[in-house]
């Protein structure tokens, strides 16, 4: 060691002299380090990485039994490596690509897989040894905030809209037998009028089981039934037939006979009617809101189709607005 030819002027370390050094492979064919001639093998400081060829800093430090060692602290370069550059060409199905670094100077530089290269990119590079490695792109941070965004108010609840509301219950009642008696085998459907042959009358009526209160609070503009087909063979089907509309106050089928309440509504129907949706008054509305349904009361005699038949029979329609 006492023949080593410093390329500066010694620095006293307490132990430790620098130099200049070129990596090599020596006669082994390990890595080591060639220091004005003088092929010796080296420790690293971490994480420095060298390839052969490489100009290093190295340190020569004296062991603990006084034999020296080389440590290669380091590579040198002619200026310092940027950190960042911009991609200048980017070749078709190649590992590497080209950067400008902020020094001016092109390297071919690897990437990351989960970058990818465009030309005009600002990049950020790591170095490994002479060769550095883009790391990704750069990209600008989010405007500041300048407090909590605005809480934007729910939207307004719909100013109008129709509630649609089909029947729970359908049945026929008459005083003589009850609920279902006019004709047993027939269940659920819906008559009105004078029973042929009896001097009882029957009254059919449609129950929503409350759900029109939902709509409590509101104004009805408009108020429809589904009145189904008529059955024939009820009545005189082949005449025109009035059926007389009127509230009840029950949300199901009461025991007895329906509570009737408010003004009854007239509407004539034609002959062999196959059902649609008919309007009614709109003073039926406060009944159904507060939970009643629809009941039809008129003399002639005249049938219309059960729930199983028609499953939109009496269906009803409220058109509101706030």
């Amino acid at each position: 060691m006492a023949n080593l030819i410093k390329l500066q002027e010694q620095i006293p370390l307490g132990g430790l002299s620098r130099y200049r050094g070129i990596m090599v492979m020596n006669a082994a064919g390990k890595l080591a380090v060639n220091v004005n001639g003088n092929i010796l093998p080296a420790r690293y400081v971490d994480p420095v990485v060298v390839s052969l060829g490489d100009a290093v800093v190295v340190d020569i430090v004296s062991g603990e039994t006084g034999q020296s060692e080389a440590v290669v602290t380091g590579r040198l370069t002619a200026s310092p490596r940027p950190g960042r550059a911009k991609v200048k060409t980017v070749p078709a199905g190649s590992v590497t690509i080209t950067v400008t670094g902020t020094d001016g100077v092109d390297y071919v530089a690897d990437f990351v897989g989960s970058y990818t290269p465009a030309v005009g990119n600002e990049v950020l590079l790591a170095w490994n040894a002479a060769m550095p490695t883009v790391t990704g792109k750069v990209v600008p941070t989010a405007a500041p905030e300048t407090g909590p965004p605005p809480i934007q108010p729910p939207p307004g609840p719909s100013e109008s809209g129709r509630g649609d509301y089909r029947c729970v219950d359908a049945s026929t009642y008459s005083a003589v037998g009850g609920w279902e008696s006019v004709i047993p085998a027939r269940v659920g459907r819906v008559f009105q009028g004078l029973i042929p042959g009896s001097a009882t009358r029957a009254y059919g009526s449609w129950f929503y089981g409350g759900s029109p209160k939902e709509l409590a609070g509101r104004t009805i503009d408009r108020v429809r039934i589904l009145l189904p087909r008529r059955l024939a063979g009820v009545g005189n089907f082949n005449a025109p037939v009035t059926i007389i509309f009127q509230c009840h106050i029950h949300d199901r089928r009461p025991g007895g006979a329906v509570s009737l309440v408010g003004s009854p509504f007239s509407l004539t129907i034609p002959a062999g009617w196959a059902g649609d949706a008919v309007d009614l008054p709109t003073h039926f509305a406060p009944f159904l809101l507060s939970g009643g349904g629809v009941s039809i009361i008129g003399p002639d005699y005249a049938g219309f189709s059960s729930r199983t038949e028609d499953p939109s029979t009496g269906q009803i329609f409220l058109d509101w607005r706030r």
